[in-house]
């Protein structure tokens, strides 16, 4: 017991500033949350925004502002507090309250947004595949926007949480926001002990993890934009700062965290060869992390193929020791990894064959890519090669040289490759790690040359707060711009249309998980967990909420299905909606399994539309009668 006390309060006096501050501004948090909306109510009725000048807009509206205005502030003095403390004070630090700033920087937009938490950019389609396999369709599912066929798209990330939606009655939605906190601590702490294995330096670990994970950039999105308008092509701003990555839905957070397991794995099976708990992590971290999220599995195949013949190499001229043994299990390990998730990828290659446009050494595309990499990392650049880049050249160590090669691989698989979409971006983002880790150390060796260059890293550090902060704004007054027409109960997902709610609820009741059905709105998959006979774009929209993409280019440029194909189901999509016309109705019986059954879904939207009742059977009507539901006649 005595020794618990002393161990207690040891922890207290060492982190006593950071413990004060966190009370105080959790008491403020919570006085804010408790009388803040009252207050703004008090102000509004009595018209003090009148007097302000404000435009008179709704209480809520208000509160929505306060509160992300104090969630910013509430960023910026916690990062400025943790920098005071590790450059001015040279103050030794616990990672906790890094990693608690990083978690309270995605916690807020995802409580404060739920919007964008449902949304995100691909929200509805990762989920829609998660509903399809929670729901019992197997894996690999089909293909819930092109009903009947094979998923051709990476569904490790949606069977994850698939399998976590049979043991929390949660809705995924918020499930994904637990994965996704859980993969950055797992992202901090590896990022932290991948440094510590190149140096000691307890700050200038703090730092990789602060510039690897948090900031690293100047330039948010409207700088990037701008820049692009002024040289006249697209720049790439999703990884202007790394932890944006962590608020997607979607399996990128996990591939990170996996890709720093991976990194700190291969570091220590070459740092210390009789621990067989590395092999295993390593194999651990390829085959999960593979499985989880697949984007990233060509960078770390890449990275230990270089790796192994740069080794022989430097072993055979007796640059380094000669470890024979350990590169032969360290490549066997690896192979063995990749056995194990070969089914995975037969699947998805078997399912997609997505054709992407692909373009190699693309002197246009290496000047857009060499400018996103100058900006993107521009003052890690600046320190670490006019400040510590002799320090670290004489670092002739193992780790060293496999973070300069996942460094350098990652740089060059982004720099040399384009895809369409400007997919590539996944590599920039492993490039962007790795360059934190040494630019952490380059920043702490920066700061300790003189009190000018102190000055010029706590500016430099802070300004690197910006591109957060900028994307926290952006995606939280664009989804929050709309009502949200959707809410969560349980597993599921429900509209607040009650009536659709009345057909969605029939539909899970009455029709089984292979049953197909023809609908004008892209969200049945996620409501009902049903396929679409072809998913279509909402109209004058340029892509649907949820997406991020165009659904028609989605299903042909990337599902891979040919264009004969879509527009066959189109045409006779089209038939019914607008045309009327019979005789299209007929394609459904050289398409319709005997096993399955099609439906026909009227909105309000196409209340106009006639149905041909010697084809279709009305099965379903909500109550006010705005949503009905037709079956189709096969020739059984």
């Amino acid at each position: 017991m005595q020794y618990l006390k002393e161990h207690i309060s040891r922890l207290y006096h060492s982190n006593r500033p950071f413990i004060i501050f966190s009370i105080i501004f959790g008491l403020i948090w919570i006085l804010f949350l408790l009388t803040g909306r009252h207050i703004i109510e008090i102000f509004h009725s009595r018209g003090y925004f009148n007097y302000l000048g404000y435009a008179v807009k709704s209480p809520e509206h208000y509160f929505d502002k306060a509160n992300f205005i104090a969630a910013r502030l509430t960023i910026i003095v916690s990062y400025a507090f943790i920098l005071w403390h590790l450059i001015w004070l040279k103050k030794r630090i616990s990672l906790f309250w890094v990693i608690l700033l990083f978690l309270f920087t995605i916690l807020w937009l995802y409580f404060s947004t739920p919007a964008f938490r449902i949304y995100s950019y691909h929200g509805f389609y990762r989920i829609g595949i998660a509903y399809r396999i929670f729901a019992g369709a197997g894996v690999p599912p089909t293909d819930f926007m092109f009903a009947g066929e094979p998923m051709a798209s990476p569904w490790g990330y949606p069977w994850l949480i698939a399998m976590l939606m049979k043991i929390f009655d949660v809705s995924p939605y918020w499930l994904a926001v637990w994965v996704n906190a859980i993969a950055l601590i797992i992202a901090s702490i590896f990022v932290y002990r991948i440094s510590s294995l190149l140096t000691k330096n307890h700050r200038a670990n703090i730092l990789s993890v602060i510039l690897a994970i948090f900031a690293i950039s100047c330039f948010s999105i409207q700088e990037y934009y701008k820049i692009g308008l002024l040289f006249g092509v697209p720049l790439e701003s999703r990884v202007s700062a790394t932890i944006s990555k962590f608020t997607n839905l979607a399996g990128h957070p996990l591939g990170l965290a996996f890709y720093c397991l991976f990194l700190y794995n291969t570091i220590k099976v070459f740092n210390y060869p009789a621990n067989w708990k590395s092999y295993f992590g390593l194999i651990f971290s390829i085959s999960v992390g593979g499985f989880l999220y697949m984007p990233f599995l060509p960078a770390v195949l890449g990275i230990s193929a270089f790796l192994v013949l740069l080794l022989l190499f430097l072993m055979k001229f007796a640059y380094i020791q000669k470890q024979y043994r350990t590169v032969l299990l360290f490549s066997g390990s690896v192979f063995f990894a990749f056995l194990l998730i070969l089914p995975y990828l037969l699947t998805t290659i078997r399912s997609g064959s997505v054709e992407k446009a692909v373009t190699f050494f693309s002197f246009y595309y290496l000047g857009i890519h060499l400018l996103v990499i100058l900006l993107n990392i521009f003052p890690v650049i600046f320190v670490l090669f006019f400040v510590a880049r002799k320090f670290i050249i004489a670092q002739k160590t193992i780790p060293l040289l496999i973070v300069a090669i996942s460094l350098f691989t990652s740089l060059g698989m982004y720099s040399f490759v384009h895809f369409n979409g400007f997919i590539e971006y996944k590599f920039l983002a492993l490039f962007v790690l790795t360059a934190g880790i040494f630019g952490g150390i380059a920043f702490d060796l920066f700061i300790d040359k003189n009190k000018l260059c102190m000055i010029t890293a706590f500016i430099l550090l802070l300004s690197m707060n910006w591109p957060i902060l900028y994307n926290m704004k952006r995606e939280h007054y664009m989804y929050n711009s709309h009502p949200l027409p959707y809410f969560e109960k349980g597993k599921y997902i429900y509209s607040t249309d009650s009536q659709a709610n009345e057909m969605y609820d029939w539909i899970r009741a009455n029709t089984g998980i292979n049953d197909v059905f023809v609908d004008t709105d892209y969200v049945l998959p996620v409501l009902t967990q049903r396929q679409l006979y072809i998913a279509v774009d909402l109209p004058d929209i340029q892509s649907p909420p949820g997406f991020e993409y165009k659904v028609a280019d989605f299903v042909v440029a990337r599902h891979g299905h040919s264009n004969q194909e879509y527009e066959q189901r189109w045409s006779v999509f089209n038939s019914i909606y607008q045309s009327n016309k019979i005789s299209s109705f007929l394609d459904f019986d050289n398409y319709v399994n005997k096993a399955q059954s099609v439906f026909i879904v009227i909105r309000p939207t196409n209340s106009g539309v006639e149905i041909d009742r010697d084809f279709f059977e009305l099965v379903f009507s909500s109550s006010g009668e705005k949503y009905f539901l037709y079956k189709y006649l096969t020739n059984k």
